[in-house]
């Protein structure tokens, strides 16, 4: 069935048409005292037919959609939620807006050159300009949108919606929710477009943009926070307009916030035209850098090939540097040979700086090899690299110790007035200094250094050891065994020999064999100095040298028989270690030993604390030792009771 009227279709039921309020039936006549019963009628007509099946399928959704929101949900919409802890989508925004605001201060950009870190710039430095190189660049506003941007965020995040009117609740939410996604999203443009421009300017140059933690942690957030603002503004967006497509409401709210973040990118951008470079001089720079570096790059390979190729042709290793000591014309000689340097510093190098030599008034008196390579020349026959026994062996012709110090020796030629100084590590020689020094500064270092400069050489007179003050005939007796390395007890003794720069103890006292090291002069002198030193000191009627020799002592040749090791420190005291042929050291060791006291010439006692052990010397090589008490041994106590003891090299035993 039609209308009459507008030819809309009707249903059957209908009495009047919906779309022109025309009567169904045009035959049926209404009185006018009935009007306003026909008026009610077809107002009751025209309600009943607007619920279309359209508008009762939208009530359902609005029904069914209204139940799964109740009125707290509105608010748990914009929650995201983590077990019972409810972590809102306006919160997260005010937490990354923060760590933005911080980041922008942190070092952002790592600027380096030639592969080296030249400075480190925060996004402050990049506002206010930095000095790089030396060199003073400007700064740039655009910078300071990484700033302001984030606190605009921040700023609408702590919008409080409580106190807002209800009715205007959800507009709220929607512009602070645009405002957080526009100013995300125009951060990570400016990010985006301000670092390519600055690697475009570096690409192909020495200078490297590298971007730093801070920064890539700061568009981390932003990308967060825009990602929440979209959301936020499209649930704000389906609470106002109900009965649309989501995906479509989606689709808008997404384009609204990109929309909004590049006209926002635009506008930021505008009044700065193309100056978007931290330096301003940094095209500039990087040119001359590269022109420079590339000509110092060239220079310095002709230089290393030139050198190459002349150390190719010179071979210096036949050339022994000693001929030009004491030669009046030592600069033409070392200029023959190859040396270049300056005549009014009269200093002159070889080999690329490794041989040295300085000149006074045209006399060689420094020479200086270092480096390694078999075409160095030498000194005396020593060179770089040689074994220090085989550099000895050399010297030892024409030139004398004079004293050691860490990894050092020196040797000094009495004739020639020269002096070398070896550099060992390990075994090796790694560094010779040769110096020539006149008689009287030789005589003066020699004097300085030692108390008795060669009691070595030759035998002293009573005169010229009572000429030295008591205190340091002690140490000039001692520097006779210090001059062979012998290592001292005694803590004063020790801490003055350490403090000589020719000193070098490595033998302990109690391994140094007096006999068969010292020389006639030495033992001649030693006894000299002692008894010099005893009578000045009035010791000299009380007590007598102790005549116990260091060494092995043996009362048999069986495994079970004893040994004993005696070594004698100094007047007063005496270490010793007892034991057998099948376990030597029992007691006190195979090292220092125990410690004694020389009571007498020819006796020390041994206080082990569980016994006492005396040792009586009836000659230099042969000892009784008896025992006080027990040790608690049974084979000690067997071999120190009342028991003879020899020593073994002594009396040429085995």
């Amino acid at each position: 069935m039609f209308c009459t009227n507008c030819g809309k279709e009707l249903k059957e039921e209908w009495k009047i048409c919906p779309n022109c309020g025309e009567l169904v039936d045009p035959s049926e006549k209404v009185n006018k005292g009935n009007v306003n019963a026909s008026e009610e009628l077809e107002l009751e007509v025209e309600n009943e037919n607007l619920k279309t099946r359209e508008d009762i399928t939208n009530e359902k959704a609005e029904a069914k959609h209204s139940f799964q929101q109740s009125d707290s949900t509105e608010s748990e919409r914009e929650d995201f939620t983590v077990g019972k802890t409810k972590i809102t989508g306006r919160f997260l925004l005010k937490v990354f807006a923060l760590i933005a605001i911080v980041c922008f201060f942190c070092p952002l950009y790592m600027v380096s050159c030639a592969e080296q870190e030249v400075i480190s710039v925060s996004g402050l430095d990049l506002v206010r300009g930095f000095s790089v190189m030396g060199e003073e660049t400007d700064g740039n506003l655009v910078w300071i949108y990484l700033l302001l941007l984030p606190v605009v965020s921040l700023c609408a995040a702590f919008i409080n919606r409580t106190k807002i009117k209800e009715n205007e609740k959800w507009e709220t939410l929607k512009a602070n929710s645009y405002i957080n996604a526009i100013c995300s999203g125009a951060v990570i443009l400016i990010v985006w477009f301000l670092t390519t421009t600055i690697a475009d300017n570096s690409k192909g140059t020495a200078l490297e943009i590298t971007l730093l933690w801070a920064l890539k942690i700061f568009v981390c957030v932003n990308i967060a926070s825009l990602i929440i603002g979209i959301y936020l503004a499209y649930l704000a967006e389906q609470k106002k307009k109900k009965n649309v497509s989501r995906q479509k409401e989606l689709v808008k709210t997404i384009g609204k916030a990109i929309g909004g973040s590049i006209l926002c990118f635009v506008v930021a951008l505008l009044p700065f035209g193309k100056d978007f470079s931290p330096s301003t001089n940094s095209d500039d720079y990087v040119e001359d850098y590269t022109v420079v570096e590339d000509e110092k790059d060239a220079e310095a390979e002709k230089d290393a090939e030139a050198e190459k190729d002349a150390e190719a042709v010179k071979d210096y290793s036949e050339i022994d540097l000693e001929d030009v000591f004491g030669d009046n014309k030592a600069e033409e000689k070392l200029k023959k040979i190859g040396f270049e340097g300056d005549d009014e510093l009269e200093e002159y190098t070889l080999l690329d700086g490794d041989v040295y030599v300085s000149c006074t008034e045209g006399r060689a008196d420094t020479i200086k090899l270092t480096g390694t390579g078999d075409n160095m020349p030498s000194i005396h026959g020593v060179k770089i690299g040689m074994n220090i026994e085989e550099a000895e062996s050399l010297l030892k012709d024409t030139y004398t110790p004079i004293g050691k110090m860490d990894d050092q020796t020196a040797y000094h030629n009495e004739k020639s007035g020269f002096d070398i100084v070896l550099d060992v590590e390990d075994v090796n020689i790694i560094e010779i200094t040769a110096m020539q020094l006149s008689k009287e500064e030789l005589q003066e270092y020699v004097e300085e250094t030692y108390i008795f400069p060669d009691s070595d050489k030759r035998y002293l007179s009573e005169d010229e050891v009572r000429s030295v003050d008591v205190d340091k005939m002690l140490l000039g007796r001692n520097e006779i065994f210090a001059r062979h390395g012998r290592m001292f007890n005694d803590a004063g003794i020790a801490e003055y020999f350490k403090s000589q720069s020719w000193y070098n103890g490595t033998i302990p006292a109690e391994q140094f064999d007096s006999d068969s090291t010292l020389n006639d002069f030495e033992k001649k002198n030693v006894e000299l100095i002692k008894k010099v030193e005893n009578e000045v000191s009035g010791t000299s009627n009380t007590s007598e040298p102790f005549i116990g020799m260091n060494g092995t002592y043996q009362c048999g040749s069986s495994p079970e028989s004893g040994l004993i090791n005696v070594y004698v420190i100094d007047e007063q005291n005496i270490n010793i270690a007892i034991g057998t042929h099948a376990q030597q050291g029992i007691l006190g060791g195979t090292g220092g030993g125990m410690a004694g006291t020389i009571t007498s010439s020819n006796t020390a006692v041994v206080d082990w604390g569980r016994c006492i052990f005396t040792l009586t010397w009836s000659e230099i090589g042969k000892f009784e030792i008896t025992i006080e008490g027990s040790s608690g041994i049974s084979e000690i106590d067997t071999i120190t009771n009342g028991v003879d003891y020899v020593n073994s090299s002594y009396y040429h035993t085995s």
